[in-house]
């Protein structure tokens, strides 16, 4: 889940040149997803088209501080002319792979979501403090409300990320967490795309499986919610 962010493609290759270099992009391969490109464009204050099936993400974000944060870019590459590929790294700027928030801010909705990230943007003490109030539009925390109404900041502040990994060949995320003192449940969030096709499972404490509910914060990234009694999450494709 550690990114880069292409500034420039390769003729041939177009938004596929982080597939073509072995490079995991923001970008990624093939098709970008509904809400990622509906995310990118309420973000620059520019109207969604529904015929946009790809898109640059240099020529939309005009402060790339915000994708640093959400999509973990470690390291940004420029193309050069004769195929010199520059690159700047950027460990200091990201909020890792995967985060669980000890707060949340509402917004009605995803213009007034991105709105706020707009009005925050170049700051980064302010930014950082996002990390830990999760940005989420309405209808995705009355979806979660009812699973976070035991949940107060000083519970979910506890919590750390142990460690992350990914395997290619299961096409599976697993985070292992610990809890400290948490007695509630709390939402974790992925670096990564939210999607309705990704699904997400509990291993407890005494060794069954839960079924987790997951949901979009940030307005476009894959939050869970993580019950006090679960020690690692797994995420994965729908078996279907």
């Amino acid at each position: 889940l550690n990114r880069s962010l292409l500034l420039s493609n390769l003729p041939f290759a177009s938004n596929n040149t982080g597939a073509v270099l072995g490079l995991s992009t923001v970008e990624a391969y093939g098709f970008l997803s509904k809400d990622f490109i509906s995310f990118l464009c309420s973000l620059n204050n520019v109207p969604f088209d529904p015929t946009i099936v790809n898109i640059g993400v240099d020529a939309y974000a005009r402060d790339l501080s915000i994708f640093q944060k959400l999509f973990d870019i470690m390291f940004i590459f420029k193309i050069e002319q004769r195929g010199q590929v520059n690159f700047q790294p950027n460990t200091d700027n990201t909020w890792g792979p995967a985060w669980v928030s000890s707060d949340h801010e509402l917004a009605p909705n995803l213009h007034a979501l991105t709105s706020t990230l707009r009005q925050i943007k170049g700051s980064e003490e302010q930014l950082n403090n996002y990390k830990d109030k999760m940005l989420i539009e309405a209808d995705q925390w009355n979806k979660i409300s009812t699973l976070m109404r035991d949940s107060t900041p000083s519970v979910c502040a506890d919590i750390k990320i142990a460690s992350l990994t990914y395997s290619d060949n299961q096409q599976k995320i697993s985070v292992r967490l610990s809890k400290g003192s948490a007695t509630a449940n709390c939402p974790l969030v992925i670096s990564t795309n939210h999607s309705y096709m990704l699904k997400a499972e509990g291993h407890m404490k005494n060794e069954s499986l839960q079924k987790l509910t997951t949901f979009r914060a940030y307005g476009v990234l894959l939050g869970i919610i993580v019950p006090a009694e679960v020690e690692t999450v797994d995420v994965f494709w729908d078996r279907i």
